[in-house]
């Protein structure tokens, strides 16, 4: 057997990614929010487009998928080089191939919110997005599938390595949690008459390395359930019953989020409802530099 023959053998094809998909728990008719690792799948024929093309076939015609299509924002004032920078329907994200693929795709619909827009494919993408823009809540798309009981999240190997369901930010939205940085960053955008604007950004999600303690509560409840997509561990995850469980939680501790790292700076300082005085903080992060020299 050639060598080239070996390597298709090992190749994961649109067939296996479909059917590991619907073993997982994906159904015909499903909405579904995605954040993926393609890397962690394999070598797969067609790479991103193949990835994308298995999970519209897993949700069908009547289903829709969802990508987190964000895009870059940039301290303010904005200087010269990033007064240039404008966002509209057709910026690049930095949230992964996936998510630009799915921009490219010429049936996508995507948001106008200029920071944490939402692209997506399918009848309930055309229903909610065009309404999500610069007046909109940050995640206010997921907010709206999670009132859906087919509204689902799938983690395509990112369980461990980009932890958390979006309901957590979801649940910070509605809990009015806010970030001292909120307001000093933004970005020009184009609004529905044409016209250049500044967004100035009011809501800053943080870090999200800490959402995976969420996971056994979501367990528990039967909200989700895990398997592999090809070679990918994935999760999927019931918007409905994570938002309930995520609100719980922060409504109990609104610092349940918070990741493990002593010197996390997002976490230990930029919440209002962060524990962490500055200066200690900042001695903490001292002793850490000298402990290291």
């Amino acid at each position: 057997m050639s060598q080239a023959n070996k390597e298709n053998l090992h190749r994961i094809n649109k067939t296996r990614l479909t059917d590991d998909l619907l073993k997982l728990g994906v159904q015909a008719g499903d909405s579904l929010v995605i954040t993926a690792a393609i890397s962690k799948i394999g070598r797969v024929e067609g790479s991103t487009q193949t990835v994308l093309d298995s999970l519209l076939s897993a949700v069908g015609h009547e289903g829709s998928i969802f990508g987190l299509s964000f895009t870059q924002l940039y301290k303010l004032p904005l200087n010269r080089v990033n007064t240039k920078k404008v966002f509209d329907l057709n910026t690049p994200t930095y949230t992964g191939s996936l998510n630009n693929a799915m921009i490219q795709h010429p049936k996508a619909v995507r948001s106008r919110h200029p920071s944490c827009s939402e692209v997506g494919i399918g009848p309930r993408a055309s229903e909610i997005l065009p309404a999500h823009n610069v007046t909109s809540m940050a995640y206010d798309p997921v907010y709206k599938l999670a009132q859906y009981k087919n509204s689902k999240m799938l983690l395509l190997g990112t369980v461990d390595n980009c932890p958390g369901v979006t309901t957590v930010h979801v649940a910070q939205n509605l809990l009015g949690m806010k970030n001292r940085t909120t307001g000093k960053y933004g970005v020009n955008y184009i609004d529905e008459d044409g016209n250049k604007k500044l967004y100035v950004n009011n809501y800053v999600g943080g870090c999200s390395r800490g959402f995976w303690k969420f996971y056994d509560h979501y367990r528990k409840a039967r909200a989700t359930s895990e398997g592999t997509v090809g070679n990918a561990h994935c999760m999927l995850a019931i918007l409905k019953k994570t938002l309930e469980i995520d609100m719980e939680k922060l409504k109990k501790d609104p610092g349940f989020f918070f990741c493990d790292n002593p010197l996390c700076y997002t976490c230990r300082v930029t919440w209002e409802h962060s524990r962490t005085p500055l200066i200690v903080f900042a001695l903490r992060r001292l002793a850490a530099k000298l402990i290291k020299k």
